[in-house]
This record gives C-alpha cells, sequence and structure tokens, in this order.
C-alpha cells in the first residue's frame, strides 16, 4: 500500500492502481477490513483525478460507508474531501462546500491538522471556481502553512500552485511568477511531472500577459508536450485544454486566426464535457467568434 501511495503522489495512477488493488486483496485476506477499506479509498481519489468521476463518487461512497461501520470518523472525513472535489469538478458548488465543511469539522474535532489543510485546498478551488479570488488565496495561504510546519512536500507544492494561479487571475503577475518558481522547484523534487507542466503553463501565461509572445508560446508548448507525455486523465486533459486556450488567445493577438480557432475550439470541447469549466467553454467561444469575425473582415478588405 505504501508503494501504491508513493504513485500516487507522483501521478503514475495505473501503476499505483494495480498496487493498490492488490494491497486491497491482501489486506481481505487476512481479515484486515481498516487496511482494505483505506485502498478503496485511495482507488476513489485517483478515479477522481484520472476524471472517472462516477467510479470515484460510487467507490468513495464505499469507503466511507465501511469507514462509519469501523467507527473510523478521520477515514470518513477523507472520503468527504474527496467526494468534494468530485462535486466540484461537476460543478456542484453547494454539494462541495457541505462536504468540505463536514469534513473539515471531523478533522478539527480529532485534531487532524492534515486534514483540516486539506479542506482547505478545497475551499480554494471552489471559490477559485467562483472567481472569489480573495477567499481562495487566503484557504491558499493558510493550507499551505499547515502543510509547512508539517513538512508534506506535496501539499506545498499544491498550495504553492494554487496561489500562483489566483495571484495570475489577480493581476499580480511578480508575485505569481515567484509561486511559479517555488512550486516548479518542489514538483521537481517530488518528481511530479506534471505538476512541472502545470508550472509551464502558469509561466507561459504570465509572459503572455507581459507581452511577451515568444516566450509564452514556448513555455505554453513545453507544458502541453509534458501533460501529452506523462497523460493521466483529469488534470493532463484540462492542462492541455488551458495549454491550448491560451496559446489560441496568443495567436489571435497575432492575427493568426486559423490556428487560434483550431486551438480555442480543441479547448472548449474539453472544457464543455467538465462542469466546473463551462466559464472557460464560453470564454473560448467568445474568441473563436472574434477570430472569425476578424477573417472575414480580412477577406472582405481581399
Amino acid at each position: 500500500m505504501i508503494i501504491g501511495e508513493i504513485l500516487r503522489q507522483q501521478n503514475k495512477y495505473e501503476e499505483a492502481c494495480s498496487r493498490l488493488e492488490e494491497a486491497e486483496y491482501l489486506f481481505l485476506k487476512a481479515y484486515d477490513q481498516n487496511g482494505a477499506t483505506h485502498c478503496r479509498y485511495l482507488l476513489g481519489y485517483i478515479y477522481e483525478a484520472q476524471g472517472k468521476l462516477e467510479s470515484a463518487r460510487s467507490t468513495l461512497e464505499e469507503a466511507m460507508s465501511q469507514f462509519a461501520e469501523l467507527q473510523g470518523q478521520v477515514g470518513v472525513a477523507s472520503c468527504l474531501v474527496s467526494l468534494g472535489m468530485v462535486y466540484r469538478t461537476q460543478g456542484q458548488y453547494e454539494a462541495a462546500y457541505s462536504a468540505a465543511e463536514e469534513a473539515k469539522s471531523i478533522y478539527v474535532k480529532f485534531r487532524v491538522l492534515q486534514g483540516v489543510a486539506n479542506t482547505l485546498l478545497l475551499f480554494s478551488n471552489i471559490h477559485y471556481d467562483r472567481r472569489q479570488y480573495s477567499e481562495a488565496y487566503s484557504a491558499a495561504v493558510e493550507a499551505k502553512a499547515t502543510y509547512v510546519e508539517r513538512g508534506d512536500r506535496l501539499g506545498i507544492a499544491l498550495s504553492l500552485l494554487y496561489m500562483g494561479n489566483i495571484l495570475f487571475k489577480q493581476g499580480r503577475y511578480v508575485e505569481a511568477q515567484r509561486c511559479a518558481e517555488e512550486t516548479r522547484d518542489e514538483w521537481v523534487k517530488l518528481g511530479n511531472n506534471v505538476g512541472i507542466a502545470n508550472c509551464w503553463r502558469l509561466f507561459g501565461d504570465i509572459y503572455w500577459m507581459k507581452g511577451e509572445y515568444d516566450e509564452a508560446c514556448c513555455r505554453l508548448e513545453e507544458a502541453k508536450s509534458l501533460f501529452a507525455k506523462h497523460n493521466n486523465g483529469l488534470n493532463s486533459s484540462l492542462g492541455i485544454a488551458d495549454c491550448n486556450s491560451s496559446l489560441g488567445k496568443i495567436f489571435r493577438l497575432q492575427s493568426q486566426y486559423d490556428n487560434a480557432i483550431k486551438l480555442l475550439e480543441e479547448a472548449r470541447m474539453t472544457y464543455s464535457t467538465i462542469g466546473c469549466k463551462k466559464k472557460e467553454a464560453d470564454e473560448c467561444a467568445e474568441e473563436v467568434a472574434l477570430a472569425l469575425q476578424a477573417l472575414g473582415s480580412r477577406g472582405q478588405a481581399a
């Protein structure tokens, strides 16, 4: 199970699932229901990250029920956080917020600081999707402080990445770049290539906003290549869509309308299948309309 957990942290999900399924079988054979249930929870966590949302939901609900029977309230809280992530991805923000609040109350009761930090990151994600950037940033900063205290490098890396994304949305590009540099170093230490790709994507967006289009495109293409090479499901698909969206917008500004439309349409198609990305899908559609309008004007001028 420990090897499966390490592989999960490295985003090597297929290998992790194989190890966890093997561990679950051995735990059940040894009549260790607690160990088997923990494996079931980790499998649900991975299914969520892979974008297998219905499998994630059913697996996590099963694990949560088993933890409840075992009087494992902390396990119940862990399942609630992961279920909250599923609800958030599906755009069911009220359900996600409710799950996060319930999980946090359990973690606080049992003084599980790591769990409290995990719920804070979920709150940060929910606020981010709702464009409530101040609240999102405060939650991520608070989570990072706890992860630092506990020496949790994965938590630190995630918090820094979220903080960088939020700062970018707030137009605080210098601070966003600083966060991107810090989180890149953490992902490198963890050997997590999808995390590294997210850093290059953030660097690309920052260069774009600074008007350094060539550097932006270089970073975004590098990120896109890493996402494709280390495809682990939903995170990689969204990463590629984010890169295509940014590249498409840059190409439109550079009057490369055909390339812009192609990339923006690819991004829109991915976003439209994910509940929490509806606004991004609409933005891509608007960008495509602007590119088509410019193409039409160019044709009339010719």
